[in-house]
């Protein structure tokens, strides 16, 4: 199949401009995808050293040529399960990179698909820097719906808290010099209910687009609130 030859290419310039074109272009590499997943499954069973010949290595260069190439990737792995994503990703480059690639390209939302999947794919590479990074220029464009959905994901793979407190400090998004309860300590299980306290009162700060003095008087409230709470018998 030769997907990025002139044919295929001026094929396809005339129908990129319909609106339901990249879901098309996703559902092709959804469906190459799994016959491939499905070619090296047969091979390993039947001659485990026969080469299986790639269709994703010619597709990938033709979907790249498109505005949406990233989001196609990002849609398609998001929508397979992880034994697919193992042959996706033998054809493109690191998951970090494309998170840089559309971070560079201002496509957030997308970054922020990418660093979900970097986070279940190679947890490694996964760091607070690179959330803080995306909640900047986040805010910057004022998308604080991006900003709530990037907290929650943080509190939902670290209970503690401290991975979200990390990138909002890394983003300027809270005072470096205090201290906000439910955030910064670590929490046993019993404390749980403090976790999803803090967890919703930093996100109800994210939701006003709260920073700096604003950010401080809330703190300020909520220490007030956990105090007043611990007190009670």
């Amino acid at each position: 199949m030769c997907m990025n030859c002139p044919a295929a290419l001026h094929l396809s310039d005339s129908y990129k401009e319909l609106p339901y074109f990249p879901h098309a272009l996703e559902v092709l590499l959804h469906d190459v995808l799994d016959d491939e997943v499905d070619a090296q499954a047969s091979a390993s069973g039947d001659e485990p050293d026969r080469p299986v010949e790639s269709q994703l290595a010619s597709l990938l260069p033709f979907l790249s040529s498109f505005p949406s190439y990233l989001d196609i990737v990002l849609g398609c792995a998001r929508k397979n399960e992880l034994r697919s994503w193992r042959t996706l990703f033998q054809h493109l480059p690191p998951v970090a990179e494309l998170f840089e690639q559309a971070l560079k390209e201002r496509r957030l939302k997308t970054a922020g698909g990418f660093l979900l999947v970097l986070h279940t794919f190679d947890e490694e590479r996964f760091t607070a820097e690179m959330i803080a990074r995306l909640l900047v220029e986040a805010k910057k464009e004022n998308d604080w719906d991006l900003c709530k959905e990037l907290a929650r994901f943080l509190v939902g793979v670290d209970a503690s808290g401290e991975l979200l407190r990390r990138s909002l400090e890394g983003a300027g998004m809270l005072p470096a010099d205090r201290k906000v309860n439910g955030l910064q300590a670590k929490f046993k299980p019993q404390d749980q209910r403090d976790v999803a306290v803090s967890e919703a009162w930093i996100l109800s700060s994210l939701s006003r687009g709260l920073t700096g003095c604003a950010a401080s008087r809330e703190t300020a409230k909520m220490n007030r609130w956990q105090r007043a709470r611990s007190s009670k018998p």
